[in-house]
């Protein structure tokens, strides 16, 4: 016997004695009832139901219909609440406005009164018997009622779908038959259906849900299932997560259930008929290159590829044009257009001169992933014959003496982690004497213009640049100079920052919105 119990017997009898002159009278109160043992647990229930969880809402004309999974419970569950407002509830100490609303123990209510146009935030909690509530809300779900074709406007179809029947066409395929078309979750759809045993209540794995093609009505549904027992009858139940058309779920009671008897039947083995094209079309392993540039005018380069390429998101970044005879010398591309089904791109740049030109071309590749290989993503071409000669401006205000000479050597830029290009170089000792420092240029246009200049320490052989952008072109010049303040030609280098990687695939992770997956505390 339990521990309660038996005290609650025990208290049953209550003894009393009174004076009655020279002797003790013995006295026994009413015996009370003995409490139901549902009672007696619902008062020793401590527990509480778990979460509410696979809430979903879908709007309607001023109401939204909540749909959610049943909550589980020692004891038992005996009905759900409805929080809502019109404010997200994202932290402990923070309440929803309106609710909560006791639906009793149903799987679907419509939260009406609402106004159309404005955005509800909803989230539940599963009670027992007891008075326990879920320790947390549920995950919150949002819908903005309206008169739309989703709302529940007068006229529209309110009527649930039901099971009719259920067949085992073979020993592993089951056939369900609706009242009316039907769809299925569209992630895990076997997660809507379950067979059981009906005299060992064991449990027939349902391991494939799917529209019976065969049916035009849309009403059937073929189950593949783990292989039946002989002479077996089998309960199948359709869950919340099958819907009509109109979006009505079915209703959890007895119009979601249907019997049958298994089968030993073996399905016959389906043939695979792969189609003719897909079995003479091999996989496309040809790179594309680059067949023609024709530079119709001074401002105007169309490149022509051997086949339809992908280009990057900003499609200049793919082209560098430089001078012939110094490559430190960009000819900008203005703008990218691509035509003819992706073979042709015709450049807008810069003026170009009568002279003949360098272009490159990075990160370019087909449609199937192959990328132009690295021996085939440069050529030369000439500038137009009639075009005007390229003068360099003239300085105003030109030094009296250029003649430094550079101090330093072998200029690397190297990418690092964070964003961060550390560039490195070497000094040459017979030239340091007449070097007051070094000055570091950095440009985002090719070396077309460059921002100002960072002033270094001529002892220094290295320089971190830091918070650059990813997938972003950089320029780098160092110059020597002297005590007069002349400055040398300079050292060139060039690199580009990667769009992807492990540092920025880590700083993406942390900054993101990783906490909008932690559940909630439910404020009590």
């Amino acid at each position: 016997m339990l521990k309660s119990t038996k005290l609650l017997i025990s208290a049953l009898l209550v003894i009393s004695f009174s004076a009655s002159g020279s002797g003790l009278a013995l006295a026994q109160e009413e015996t009370p009832p003995i409490p139901d043992p549902g009672e007696v647990a619902a008062v020793t229930d401590i527990a509480y139901p778990s979460d509410v969880e696979n809430v979903k809402a879908e709007p309607g004309d001023k109401l939204v219909k909540l749909t959610w999974d049943a909550a589980t419970d020692n004891v038992g569950v005996s009905g759900y609440k409805i929080f809502y407002g019109t404010s997200s509830v994202s932290t402990d100490s923070a309440s929803y406005t309106m609710g909560p609303v006791d639906v009793g123990n149903v799987l679907a209510y419509d939260v009406t009164g609402l106004e159309n146009g404005k955005t509800y935030y909803f989230a539940l909690t599963a009670y027992d018997a007891a008075g326990n509530e879920s320790e947390f809300y549920s995950l919150e779900v949002s819908a903005k009622p309206g008169a739309g074709p989703s709302g529940t406007t007068s006229g529209e179809d309110k009527t649930a779908p039901t099971v009719i029947n259920a067949t085992a066409l073979y020993k592993n395929e089951v056939k369900v038959i609706f009242s009316e078309a039907i769809k299925l979750p569209a992630s895990n759809p076997q997660s809507a259906f379950t067979i059981k045993d009906d005299f060992l209540g064991t449990s027939l794995e349902v391991q494939n849900a799917e529209l019976d093609a065969s049916d035009l009505t849309g009403k059937s549904v073929i189950l593949t299932t783990a292989e039946q027992k002989k002479s077996t009858k089998y309960i199948l139940t359709a869950g919340i997560g099958v819907q009509d058309m109109s979006g009505n779920p079915i209703v959890s009671g007895t119009s979601d259930i249907a019997s049958f008897m298994s089968s030993t039947q073996t399905k016959p083995a389906e043939e695979e008929v792969k189609p003719a094209a897909e079995e003479e079309t091999p996989a496309d392993t040809v790179a594309p290159t680059m067949l023609s540039v024709n530079v119709p005018n001074a401002t105007t380069i169309e490149v022509t590829f051997s086949e339809p390429v992908v280009f990057m998101p900003n499609p200049a970044e793919n082209f560098i044009i430089t001078d012939f005879a110094d490559n430190t010398k960009i000819t900008n591309v203005n703008q990218v257009t691509v035509g003819q089904n992706g073979t042709v791109a015709t450049l807008t740049t810069a003026p170009l001169a009568a002279q003949k030109y360098n272009l490159i071309v990075v990160k370019v590749q087909d449609p199937a992933g192959n990328p132009m290989p690295v021996q085939e993503s440069a050529t030369t071409f000439d500038g137009p014959a009639d075009a005007a000669p390229v003068v360099p401006p003239v300085d105003p205000n030109p030094p009296v003496a250029t003649n430094v000479e550079d101090a330093a050597s072998d200029l690397v830029a190297k990418a690092m982690a964070n964003l961060m290009v550390n560039l490195s170089w070497k000094t040459q000792e017979e030239k340091m004497a007449d070097v007051a420092n070094f000055v570091l240029y950095m440009s985002t246009d090719r070396g077309a213009t460059y921002g100002p200049g960072m002033t270094l320490a001529k002892d220094l052989k290295s320089y971190n640049y830091q918070n650059l952008q990813a997938d972003m072109v950089y320029y780098f010049k160092l110059t020597t100079r002297n005590d007069a303040g002349l400055e040398s030609e300079g050292l060139i280098t060039t690199l580009t920052l990667p769009a992807t990687g492990p540092e920025l695939a880590l700083l993406l992770l942390f900054s993101g919105g990783a906490g909008a997956w932690v559940t909630r505390r439910k404020k009590k």
